[in-house]
């Protein structure tokens, strides 16, 4: 309401204080000429529309994250994950980790420094892992991705596993195939070879997309077939979700990242909004 107000107050005022034009007399670039003239005055009035913005996004934001956390506490709160602190304290927190990360290793101490002096608090480790080739499995085995497919008919548990020394191994409601992968040198492509050495299948693809929890792969070449995307989730957040919700979690996941180009748009898109308006009643 204040930008309201304050645009309006400034379209009036420069209306009484020029030449003595009629509102009926207005034309499109003479409300195009207050509008700019107002705002290049008064630039500031971009980012208020910008903070009003990024305010109530980041409210809705945290809304979501709240829903998705009560949708996965399970898995985030019971699942059996290393703890330390209190296990029956009043506050949990959930560290996600990766082995090869530097930052995590050199917090440590504060945490451990934070645990000592509160005695209410339940402190769960949850292995995460995301920034090297190594980061594809762990000590106690590996990451399992499961694969999600936009097929009504399809129902099958297959998990893909991408282990230390390039051994592959995908299991198809527990039955497993050994294979090996590759990550091309210089390049964004996989070799994937499944069926180990009794004439298996070798495909190359091309990574699309991954993050801690989405693992996206595209089959090289022709893109006319039907299946060239190899579509992946971490396996305890993708768990149940449809196709239409593992592309929803993505798509908050990949706007989150891209939220400051957003609150530019939008702010320039609410300004071109504002001229249509005042060009269409004055």
């Amino acid at each position: 309401m204040k930008i309201t107000h304050a645009l309006f107050a400034a379209l009036t005022g420069a209306t009484l204080l020029a030449a003595p034009v009629q509102a009926s007399e207005l034309t499109k670039s003479d409300v195009e000429q207050i509008v700019r003239d107002y705002l290049v005055k008064n630039p500031e009035i971009l980012v208020e529309m910008s903070n009003a913005l990024r305010a109530k996004q980041e409210s809705q934001q945290a809304e979501n994250d709240k829903t998705l956390i009560e949708a996965h506490a399970k898995q985030l709160f019971a699942n059996k994950d290393p703890e330390s602190g209190n296990p029956k304290g009043s506050l949990t927190v959930v560290e996600f980790f990766d082995y090869n990360c530097g930052y995590c290793k050199r917090a440590h101490p504060l945490v451990q420094q934070l645990l000592d002096e509160d005695k209410d608090i339940r402190y769960i480790y949850k292995q995460f892992p995301i920034l090297s080739e190594t980061s594809y499995y762990s000590s106690s085995g590996g990451k399992p991705w499961l694969e999600v497919r936009d097929e009504e008919n399809f129902h099958n548990t297959v998990l893909h596993f991408f282990n230390e020394g390039g051994e592959y191994l995908r299991s198809t409601d527990g039955n497993v195939i050994k294979g090996r992968w590759r990550l091309l040198e210089g390049t964004n492509k996989i070799l994937i070879e499944s069926g180990g050495d009794k004439g298996g299948l070798t495909e190359l693809y091309e990574l699309a997309y991954l993050d801690s929890i989405f693992f996206i792969l595209k089959k090289h070449g022709s893109q006319q077939r039907k299946k060239k995307y190899f579509v992946m989730g971490f396996e305890p957040y993708v768990q149940g979700l449809e196709w239409r919700d593992y592309a929803e979690a993505l798509f908050n996941t990949y706007r989150s990242k891209h939220r400051t180009y957003q609150y530019t748009m939008a702010a320039v898109i609410i300004v071109v909004i504002l001229i249509l308006l005042f060009s269409l009643f004055y």
